[in-house]
């Protein structure tokens, strides 16, 4: 279920991010239950799920056969079953391929039509949450649900939470927060989830890269001793051999327009531009910076030009990561 009526300025670093409440328009739910649903789940996912504990969440890939990433999810606890949040143009397609395999470990595979997705970011977040829900997520108990909510925490790139609740419920703490401007949309979030160094894939770029291309491994989303899983040979040979070609990147600069997911980047050698990477999501962040996310040759120099390949007047910088690449 989508809230609509959004602010119409752009996104803003999280540095100077006012209190802001975020329509996650872009995202959705779905919801696993049924009597094998964690032996189910087991089987499909990079991460060990029979370890998530009910105060978790987890962000994991789900993988087709040769490895490559299907989508990007974030898994909970949720009722009495499990529960991921992913992005909304892959869900039909990324959920019918659970289904395939679901039917066969009586497991139902759920897209969410009842609830609402809200992100809420920026100064005094915290305290004025705490007005409505108590106790709050932190980094020891990152997911608390009470009655019909969910509140997710995220430390990065500065404290966050993501609402999962019924419509009702997210006009009641719209009014509560005293939000004066209409809801930011989910661009927002999505330059948040950028700084943050955490991959999003859509259906332009989904089935193309790896897990550890798209820094699943630092982000400490691939299981490497829990047993078989769809792409799990791929995955481990790769590991195994240090065969990993490519990382995944936060480039800010100066763009003519947005770049779509799949779009290519270039890469100056000497005094010649050539393509080089891949896009997998951009956004506007101020007036006039673009904030783009990236899958670009592992261990590029930090001071690397690069630009859109279709553009040949911009220019576009490395930001660091809050997390270390591994070599």
């Amino acid at each position: 279920m989508v809230m609509k009526n959004y602010h119409p300025s752009k996104s803003l670093e999280s540095t100077y991010l006012p209190l802001v409440l975020i329509s996650l328009d872009e995202w959705n739910m779905v919801y696993i239950n049924g009597p094998n649903h964690i032996n189910f789940l087991q089987s499909q996912l990079t991460i060990n799920v029979k370890t998530l504990l009910p105060h978790q969440h987890l962000i994991a890939a789900h993988c087709n056969p040769k490895g490559k990433i299907w989508s990007t999810i974030r898994l909970f606890h949720h009722g009495n079953g499990l529960a991921y949040i992913t992005r909304r143009n892959i869900i039909e397609t990324q959920s019918h391929i659970l289904k395939r395999y679901a039917v066969f470990s009586k497991t139902n595979v759920i897209i969410n039509k009842n609830y609402v997705l809200l992100g809420i970011a920026g100064y005094q977040a915290r305290s004025i949450l705490e007005t409505i829900f108590k106790p709050l997520p932190d980094s020891i108990s990152p997911v608390i649900q009470s009655d019909n909510n969910v509140l997710l925490w995220f430390g990065e790139p500065s404290e966050r939470f993501l609402l999962i609740t019924t419509k009702e419920q997210a006009l009641v703490i719209r009014k509560i927060l005293m939000v004066k401007e209409e809801l930011y949309d989910s661009h927002q979030w999505l330059a948040l989830e950028i700084a943050a160094g955490l991959p999003v894939i859509d259906n332009n770029t989904s089935g193309q890269f790896l897990p550890q291309e798209a820094n699943l491994q630092e982000l400490k989303a691939i299981s490497f001793n829990k047993g078989c899983y769809i792409g799990q040979e791929i995955i481990a040979q790769t590991q195994f051999r240090n065969s990993t070609k490519q990382s995944l990147y936060w480039l800010t600069g100066i763009t003519e327009s947005i770049p779509e997911a799949g779009d290519a980047l270039a890469m100056k050698i000497g005094n010649d531009w050539r393509r080089t990477g891949t896009i997998l999501a951009a956004c506007q962040v101020g007036n006039s910076t673009t904030w783009i996310q990236a899958i670009l040759r592992k261990n590029i120099k930090e001071n690397t030009s690069l630009r859109l390949l279709s553009d040949h007047k911009g220019k576009l910088i490395i930001q660091r990561l809050p997390y270390k690449l591994l070599i």
